[in-house]
């Protein structure tokens, strides 16, 4: 069981990655106005592009190595529904951050169409929310473990 947690503590630091980078690129705030116009320091969606895809990788690295976890570790106490829900987690926050990453790749060369972008942000806020749940799930299951 100490192999599922180690690999839930590496999901939950791309998670946080992934949810600065989003931040980064979605929230308002006035010092980010006024950075802007100052410096004239935009939001660098290349940078974000290239960094959700090592993100990428990551989990898909972690899912490889999910799937390889031998049978003992699942037999402890809701072992196997943990490694489940993590597993779908791991799968929707890959989902999330594809988007995302076909976001950025989208404002960065502002190539595609306006509906292409509309759609992605629909299929974005979709992937949110279902991993949300998941991980709700998640940690619902981990802190009654």
């Amino acid at each position: 069981m100490a192999d599922i947690l180690k690999y839930t503590c590496n999901v939950s630091d791309v998670n946080c990655r992934y949810q600065e980078i989003h931040n980064e690129i979605f929230s308002l705030s006035v010092h980010k106005l006024v950075r802007n116009i100052v410096t004239d320091k935009s939001v660098s969606f290349k940078k974000h592009e290239d960094e959700l895809k090592t993100l990428q990788g990551k989990l898909m690295n972690i899912q490889t190595t999910l799937d390889a976890l031998p049978q003992s570790e699942l037999n402890i106490r809701r072992g196997k529904e943990i490694f489940l829900t993590l597993s779908n987690y791991v799968t929707a926050l890959t989902k999330s951050i594809d988007y995302l990453q076909k976001i950025c790749h989208n404002k960065n060369t502002l190539s595609g169409s306006d509906s292409n972008l509309v759609n992605y942000k629909k299929g974005y806020d979709d992937a949110i929310q279902y991993h949300k749940n998941l991980g709700i799930r998640l940690n619902g299951l981990l802190s009654s473990f």
